[in-house]
């Protein structure tokens, strides 16, 4: 009765489609029953039939306006009546998968892991980049002031700067809208053994108007109180610790605080969550004049302790800031007949960035594992996918039976994607363990000194969301427009041995293939970061980091005269001297030293003078740095002699006065000369010289990777003006045990100090290992992930083949193949797409190679070792997922597989 044309349009509505269809029905009664009349009148069926559709009138017509009127109701229905909709096809759907229980929870699993690992990148990289410090107002109009000077530092970019600095940047330059500077460090909570460390900042009065922060109580100190060259002791306390120590009570203002030697009055809490410019916690912040310096430290061009930052004005742009404060500070310099501070140029760079001046490795990680993680998301969806068109062969003959009913192509293609977004939902609801988890995990093992927030908060949930919602559309869109594409007339006659096609036998073979050489990448960039961790730790720093402890004591100060600097350094001087002779006594102790100007912790420069030079050489990483040290020194750190003599008891004050020199002092200084005949002049200009006698292996002064620098060392006490020292013990068996127990020592021979922090000196190289540590922790664990993946997608692909071919199988055996030989055809299959895979993977990983290769540390991104190693693991985990299939396929029954088909 309706045009095939308008038939054909309706079968995209199947609501209007049953409407038609009730039409259709309804005029076709009333017809009959006004040709039976006409025919009871004596008219012939013919005539009669042909009198009553002349009578009712254009048919066609009347099935148009009424088709057009429902067209229009179609088009007002509610959301409500949307939503039934929905719901009726999320019910079906979920109906559906509780018939597939294992593929469901298959493929929910692998969603979980691949939305959650995304989800869990993505509150890493938002904390690290994308927000900055928390309450930190327009964070990107903020910059970190750099300075590079030839002499001392050699050319080097560094933010460490002197107070002298931040007061040139804060009135001399026109560049900034405001100027601050700031430092941490850790100090005594406490007395005693239970005395802990507590990370403090100290902080110039104008740095939290300048970050535009408000206290959560009280206030932040003002001008008055942070004035040079001794400041008022006020305390700001963090949130959390204000809420851990004092129960978040308000009447914590105005209460004192007893921190390191000193008491501290209470006058505010900051907002909870702020960690200043850094996102390093805080506990405590305080006036920058409080710590005890000296008289001169706001004016001294020698003292560089601290960080300068400052806010540029709205259109300046970094290069025309660093040009301004870079005349301003060699003005003053030059005022101030500084040679160090006249060769000095000032860059003002991103607040983000690290101690050299470029981006942090932990960003640079973290943004190649956010890419790392999206790869990981891929093969999750590539896997679904191939899953869901394996499981859409046997549905087949449903979606066909369905189609051959009446059901629209397009009402089918939301079915089938109702069915896929009901996954994605349960996955993405799972994935929330994954990123809370994960998060913990890494904050806990890998960025400890990071102040996070919850590893699951609102940004975080609502990238999952979108995420979640992208790959239920993604996976299912695939499948669903397969299904509907199916040919009605072959598929109900072949029933389900040919509904699969080699069209879709392709496209799950490709995208197996893709799973594959994704997975290769991954395991390649795991290994590569492993292969840097295996260098630095066979990376010979001149020191045996790893076997040394540090001591830092800070003891009570003197009742009478608290801030008497000559009285402390006495009592310094006077516990030393007891410590080592009681731990050397001690049958665990390897050796004991007393030095300063240690490597990894502090480095000196004094006024230095070589015979016959009119200026020192200069080498890249600077110097010369000086060290004065015990004559057990180089014992107890592992440095080794290359010529001469170490120092012995009758060198330094009163006795024999001696000088060792590194290697690259010596080779830059008397290159082709005997070292060991030569003399410095130290300290002074008028001192005497003082014979070199002996030269050492080069030692990093202050990181893994350094360029040449010179440094000498003089016997302890030898040179004037260099006081104090820190204690160096290495001991014989379990450093952890041993710091323990050192600690109890310790206090028994100054039972009223404040405490003691003991730590292996390997500890100060953690951060700047952190990055590689990261990336190898998080390659390893995606890359695993992405073989399992990829390996339950092989097992799956290769199993429906095997339930596709089993009737050609079945064949094969009835003919005389041998089981060994149908075995061996399918694991070939398998074998020949991995391999297919690990060839696309290998070019991937060379093509990226470049790209990686800065993030690595002495390795290089083409080691074909680690490609050949990694592609042995993908080919072993394909032989092991088809082995099983291909063990059902040998066991065929030909006459069972006959009499099915």
């Amino acid at each position: 009765m309706i045009r095939p044309g308008v038939r054909e349009y309706f079968r995209l509505r199947p609501d209007l489609e049953r409407l038609a269809a009730q039409v259709d029905e309804e005029i076709a009664f009333h017809l009959e029953q006004r040709a039976q009349g006409l025919m009871r009148c004596g008219m012939e069926p013919a005539a009669a039939r042909a009198e009553a559709e002349r009578r009712f009138g254009a048919i066609e017509r009347a099935n148009l306006i009424l088709l057009r009127g429902a067209t229009r109701r179609e088009t007002r229905m509610s959301v409500r009546e949307w939503m039934l909709e929905w719901r009726t096809d999320l019910s079906y759907a979920a109906r559906s998968l509780m018939r597939d229980p294992l593929v469901a929870l298959v493929v929910v699993v692998t969603l979980a892991l691949g939305i959650g690992a995304n989800a869990m990148m993505f509150g890493i990289i938002d904390q690290l980049l994308l927000r900055g410090p928390a309450h930190v107002v327009k964070p990107n109009g903020i910059g970190r002031v750099y300075i590079a000077q030839k002499a001392f530092m050699g050319e080097k970019l560094s933010p460490a700067t002197g107070y002298v600095t931040y007061a040139i940047m804060r009135d001399n330059t026109r560049s900034f809208s405001g100027v601050a500077a700031y430092n941490e460090n850790s100090v005594k909570l406490g007395k005693g053994e239970d005395a802990r460390d507590v990370p403090v900042g100290y902080a110039t009065w104008d740095m939290f108007p300048l970050l535009g922060v408000r206290p959560a109580l009280g206030r932040f100190f003002t001008a008055e109180e942070d004035h040079p060259p001794v400041g008022d002791h006020v305390a700001v306390l963090d949130y959390e610790m204000w809420q851990k120590e004092y129960g978040g009570e308000r009447s914590v203002i105005g209460r004192q605080l007893d921190l390191g030697e000193k008491g501290f009055t209470i006058i505010g809490v900051a907002p909870k969550g702020f960690t200043g410019p850094e996102l390093r916690p805080v506990s405590v912040w305080m006036p920058m004049s409080v710590p005890q310096r000296g008289e001169d430290w706001p004016t001294s061009w020698c003292c560089s302790w601290l960080s300068v930052i400052a806010r540029t004005k709205p259109g300046v742009t970094p290069e025309v800031a660093s040009f301004d404060a870079t005349r301003a500070y060699r003005a003053a310099a030059t005022e101030a007949k500084s040679k160090r501070g006249m060769s000095g140029t000032i860059s003002v760079l991103p607040l983000a960035y690290g101690y050299d001046g470029k981006e942090k490795a932990e960003s640079a990680v973290t943004r190649w594992l956010v890419g790392v993680a999206f790869i990981v998301l891929m093969i999750a969806c590539a896997n679904v996918i191939n899953l869901l068109l394996a499981r859409s062969v046997r549905r087949r003959r449903e979606v066909s039976i369905r189609l051959a009913m009446g059901i629209s192509r397009a009402r089918l293609v939301r079915l089938l994607l109702s069915e896929s977004i009901l996954l994605a939902l349960a996955g993405g609801i799972a994935a929330l363990a994954v990123t809370y988890w994960g998060g913990k995990f890494i904050q806990a093992t890998l960025l400890p000194d990071i102040q996070w927030d919850a590893p699951v908060n609102a940004r975080v949930l609502f990238f999952a969301a979108a995420v979640t919602i992208g790959v239920g559309i993604v996976v299912g869109l695939v499948p669903a427009l397969q299904g509907a594409k199916l040919d009605l007339t072959s598929t109900l006659k072949a029933g389900t041995r040919q509904g699969g096609g080699q069209r879709r036998s392709s496209l799950r073979d490709s995208l197996t293939v893709l799973q594959a050489a994704l997975s290769l990448v991954l395991l390649v960039g795991a290994g590569l970061f492993v292969r840097s961790l295996i260098q630095i730790d066979r990376l010979d720093l001149g020191i045996d980091a790893n076997k040394v402890l540090t001591i830092e004591a800070s003891l009570a100060p003197d009742p009478k005269a608290p801030d008497d600097w000559e009285a402390a350094s006495k009592r310094e001087d006077a516990f030393n001297k007891i410590a080592i002779e009681r731990l050397k006594s001690r049958s665990d102790v390897a050796a004991i030293a007393l030095a300063m100007g240690t490597p990894l912790t502090n480095s000196f420069g004094v006024t230095l003078i070589i015979p016959g030079y009119d200026s020192l050489p200069d080498l890249p990483g600077g110097g010369p740095f000086i060290v004065q040290a015990a004559p057990e020194y180089f014992s107890t750190v592992g440095t080794q002699l290359l010529r001469g003599r170490l120092f012995n008891n009758r060198d330094g004050p009163g006795g024999t006065q001696a000088v060792i020199v590194n290697a690259a002092m010596a080779k830059a200084v008397w290159a082709g000369g005997d070292p060991l005949t030569k003399c410095l002049i130290i300290g002074q200009v008028d001192a005497a010289c003082t014979p070199v006698v002996g030269v050492v292996e080069d030692v990093h002064r202050s990181g893994l990777r350094e360029e040449p620098s010179m440094q000498y060392y003089v016997p302890f006490g030898q040179v004037d003006g260099i006081c104090c020292g820190g204690l160096l013990i290495r001991p014989k068996g379990d450093q952890a045990a041993f710091a323990e127990t050192l600690r109890h020592e310790l206090f028994a021979i100054a039972p009223d100090a404040k405490g003691f922090r003991v730590e292996l000196l390997s500890k100060r190289l953690d951060p700047e290992i952190r990055p590689w540590k990261l990336g190898a922790t998080l390659f390893i664990a995606f890359g695993v992930l992405a073989l399992v993946i990829a390996g339950i997608g092989l097992f799956s692909v290769i199993a429906y083949s095997v339930t596709q071919r089993r009737a050609e199988l079945g064949i094969r055996l009835a003919l005389g193949a041998r089981s060994n030989t149908i075995i061996g055809l399918i694991l070939r299959q398998g074998v020949l797409l991995a391999g297919a895979g690990i060839l696309l993977g290998i070019l991937l990983s060379l093509l990226a190679s470049g790209f990686i290769e800065p993030l690595l540390f002495d390795t290089n991104a083409r080691d074909v070792t680690t490609i050949l190693a990694v592609a042995a693991i993908l080919m072993a985990t394909t032989v092991a997922a088809c082995l099983l299939p291909a063990l059902r396929a040998g066991r065929v029954n030909p006459l069972e597989a006959l009499r099915a088909d």
